[in-house]
């Protein structure tokens, strides 16, 4: 229910996904709850962008991010590398989502 109500408002998703290969059905089904929430609220994800955060970049395991990218079928996604235990890329995805919305004449920090 807390999900459904920032959707309602939301204009951007940062959508955290996990590089390794055994996580591509968890990473599907999250997105599909993601998407199922819009729906519920009259909302298609064609008119939000989304930010594919592309987590454990660091580790020997993760998947290409091209067959990554490949799993998260979203009309419009940008993908960001990153490994959240040390903070690389994290910063860049939201700074990311916040351009996919702002204004130019916008700035923000």
């Amino acid at each position: 229910a807390v999900m459904s109500l920032l959707f309602l408002a939301s204009v951007a998703i940062v959508f955290v996904a996990d590089s390794q290969p055994e996580r591509r059905e968890a990473n599907q089904a999250s997105l599909e709850r993601v998407r199922s929430d819009l729906r519920a609220l009259g909302r298609r994800d064609t008119e939000i962008p989304l930010v594919l955060q592309a987590n454990k970049r660091d580790l020997p395991s993760a998947v290409p991010l091209t067959e990554l990218a490949s799993w998260i079928r979203w009309p419009h996604a940008e993908l960001v590398p990153s490994v959240a235990t040390t903070g690389d890329g994290v910063v860049t995805a939201i700074r990311l989502a916040l351009s996919l919305v702002a204004p130019a004449s916008v700035p923000y920090r």
